[in-house]
């Protein structure tokens, strides 16, 4: 049996010289023949192998990315008034934590800190951004932290703000910890977040909306704590280790009896 998990970063990367898609996606098509089945992370990246001609839908089955759920796990809901707001990526051309920034410059009369989680060559750009709009009491940067978990389980909102994705660790990290996820509606986010119901899904590049959604959450407790429940049932149901595993073994079992 061969077990291949398709990823096509190269595909959807907007910074992707055409040779390099066209390289990825040939090395692939080469490879398919030789695979009894593919599993993809996300149904999004299911569909793009389709669409280039990788493989069939048949021998193509998506298993959502799933993490540990955390021992005696508790999570904690914020009574302050001055709710915190966490995005944990690098600073890299495929998340974009500029743009974050800029939407809380239109609302930086609400009370909120942003906690930036994670390191990066464009950390720099981001700290001169929020110097420039004098946002230093609305945004921190945490820089690398290896205690992630302690930071979401301590905040109100998880937002991803991303130029493309493909099934993102960090949202079911946030979502273990019960809290609403704003993020940004490309690659298998969508799989993850379903819009006004964990949160809210937002299109690329509309930082007015990403504004206003940051404000919906933070003014209304109620549905802030409402989103964040959801989340946190979606982990425990769809996104934990186990069940990541017991639809693999499946597929291997079932790849195996028919071969």
């Amino acid at each position: 049996i061969a077990h291949c998990q398709m990823d096509y970063c190269a595909l959807r990367t907007l910074k992707s010289s055409f040779l390099k898609k066209y390289f990825y996606t040939t090395l692939e098509r080469i490879l398919s023949p030789f695979v009894d089945h593919f599993i993809t992370v996300s149904e999004y990246d299911r569909q793009l192998g389709v669409v280039n001609k990788v493989s069939s839908l048949d021998r193509v089955t998506t298993v959502h990315n799933g993490i540990n759920d955390l021992p005696n796990y508790k999570v904690v809901c914020s009574s302050s008034t001055c709710k915190k707001l966490v995005m944990v990526a690098r600073f890299e051309h495929p998340k974009n934590q500029a743009e974050l920034i800029s939407a809380i410059n239109i609302i930086k009369n609400k009370s909120f800190v942003l906690e930036l989680i994670g390191d990066g060559p464009l950390m720099k750009k981001c700290a001169a951004q929020v110097n420039r709009l004098r946002l230093q009491d609305k945004v921190i940067f945490r820089g690398y932290c290896d205690d992630v978990s302690l930071h979401l389980n301590q905040a109100d909102i998880f937002i991803l703000v991303s130029n493309w994705e493909g099934f993102p660790l960090t949202i079911l990290e946030a979502m273990r910890a019960g809290l609403p996820v704003i993020a940004s509606n490309v690659g298998g986010v969508s799989e993850q977040v379903i819009d006004s119901v964990n949160g809210y899904l937002i299109e690329r590049g509309d930082t007015d909306n990403l504004a206003n959604k940051i404000c919906d959450l933070v003014d209304n407790d109620k549905k802030r704590l409402f989103m964040g429940d959801h989340s946190r049932n979606l982990f425990g149901s769809k996104f934990t280790f186990s069940v990541m595993l017991d639809k693999t073994v499946k597929i291997y079992k079932h790849v195996l009896s028919v071969s």
